[in-house]
């Protein structure tokens, strides 16, 4: 069921366009430009809907019978249309995709790493048997290469799908159209890439590609038939949470459940940004204990207020831990006097290293490790946490970067890492502290200039104060 019939992945990338620059307008041509392909009737008619919508306003200029949008100059996102947006998780997506796309990479560039090793026993088969077993050659080959499509398959839902239902938002209806994009975008390389892979090995055979042609198109097809069934894995989670959706009353207003007004407060705090992730309602005592910075319970409204963490980046140290030395930023929930605070759960740290006498860039590292914990902290809280920025081994005399693999299939696999070895020196870096399941959950990224010395020793000198 379509919640919004006039809505498509063209009216969506029209309002991506707009949303930047809210409440300002865009011209007709930058929002042509956005969506390279499609005609400008299609792209007045999605307006058109919009505008119907009370999503985007402008000057339309509307001719004939049907009084139907025939020019645009300019338009602009509408404070609904704003507002739908925000409800639908569209200004979280380019932290998700990031999330999403190293978690697929992870398991997609290696898929095909020792397939080699599996195809030697099929080739040393038919090596025997000759050219009577020439077809069971072919087929066995191209099963080989569909079992690992696959494998990228059940990734793509995995780093996607999944990682994008577990958000606080979940799948909707816009999250919905961008999976599909992105499933649009990179399915049929894959497919290609299958293509190649198969006709590199099956020529080991030294037959024509003629004899293969057929095994290696069938192979093509069925590759396409699992976008299908992705495609249509998308469209069930989106059923599924219109199917669970709050119920609604006759004139069509969320009815707002009690643990709803506790976390946020009123009901017309619904929807509305927070740093905070309390999931539980708050409890309401009879009685707190008075004293310095005691919580006040004159008013009522305070039973209602929803915590709010106070996550900061409040310093660097070097850890000696033989046979390292550990450079590492300190992270606290640090408390407020009176307020209550609210949890920062699954840290992700994500650091852009840049060489500081010439500015290029030479690694990005996410997530990091954090110091003391081998699968990373479940929570920020009041005790300092130590994100590992770089990592100095003393048996060697040399400086790594790591970062924590994120594997698709394996998520209890964590304590593989990739690192980078980098020489002594000074690196202006950008680090950026976010929630690993909500994108909402995020700090102002730290910026400052990291010293590694020879000698193991390194100092931070921030630079965004």
């Amino acid at each position: 069921m379509n919640e919004y019939p006039s809505m498509d992945d063209l009216a969506l990338r029209i309002l991506e366009v707009l949303a930047p620059i809210f409440p300002g307008d865009a011209n007709f041509e930058e929002v042509v430009s956005a969506s390279p392909g499609v005609s400008q009737d299609e792209i007045l008619s999605r307006i058109d809907d919009m505008q119907k919508l009370g999503w985007v306003n402008g000057p339309l200029v509307r001719t004939g019978v049907d009084n139907g949008v025939k020019a645009v100059f300019r338009c602009h996102l509408t404070e609904a249309g704003r507002n739908w947006l925000q409800a639908q998780g569209v200004f979280d997506l380019e932290e998700l995709a990031e999330l999403c796309e190293r978690k697929f990479k992870s398991v997609r560039d290696f898929a095909y790493s020792d397939i080699r090793g599996e195809f030697r026993p099929i080739m040393d088969h038919y090596e025997k048997t000759g050219i009577h077993e020439f077809d069971h050659f072919v087929e066995s080959t191209c099963e080989l290469i569909f079992a690992r499509l696959q494998r990228i398959k059940d990734a793509f839902l995995e780093s996607y799908l999944k990682t994008v239902e577990r958000t606080p938002a979940g799948i909707t209806f816009a999250r919905k159209l961008w999976l599909l994009r992105v499933l649009n975008e990179k399915w049929e390389p894959e497919v290609q890439r299958a293509q190649k892979q198969a006709k590199s090995l099956t020529g080991a055979s030294g037959f024509p590609s003629g004899r293969t042609h057929a095994w290696i198109a069938n192979l093509v097809g069925r590759g396409r038939e699992l976008k299908q069934l992705l495609e249509n894995d998308i469209n069930v989670a989106v059923l599924e949470r219109v199917h669970h959706a709050p119920e609604r009353n006759s004139v069509g207003a969320i009815i707002v459940m009690r643990d709803q007004i506790l976390n946020y407060g009123h009901a017309g705090a619904m929807g509305a940004h927070s740093s905070g992730s309390v999931k539980e309602p708050l409890a309401q005592p009879n009685r707190v204990d008075s004293g310095v910075g005691a919580i006040p319970v004159s008013s009522a409204l305070n039973d209602l207020v929803k915590p709010q963490h106070n996550v900061q980046c409040v310093g660097f140290e070097l850890i000696s831990d033989d046979p390292f030395s550990i450079a590492a930023l300190c992270f606290q929930n640090v408390p407020t006097p009176g307020r209550l605070m609210g949890k920062f759960k699954y840290p992700r740290l994500r650091v852009i290293y840049y060489v500081n006498s010439t500015g290029q860039e030479i690694a990005d590292m996410c997530p990091l490790q954090w110091h003391g914990t081998e699968n990373g902290p479940n929570e920020i809280t009041a005790e300092v946490s130590h994100a590992q920025i770089a990592t100095f081994l003393t048996v060697g005399e040399v400086w790594r970067l790591f970062e924590v693999n994120e594997p698709s299939e394996d998520f209890d696999d964590w304590h593989k890492l990739h690192h980078i070895e980098v020489p002594a020196g000074e690196y202006r870096i950008i680090s950026k502290l976010s929630g690993s399941y909500d994108p909402q959950l995020r700090i102002k990224p730290v910026f400052g200039v990291l010293t590694l010395r020879e000698d193991g020793t390194a100092s931070f000198q921030r630079t965004d104060d």
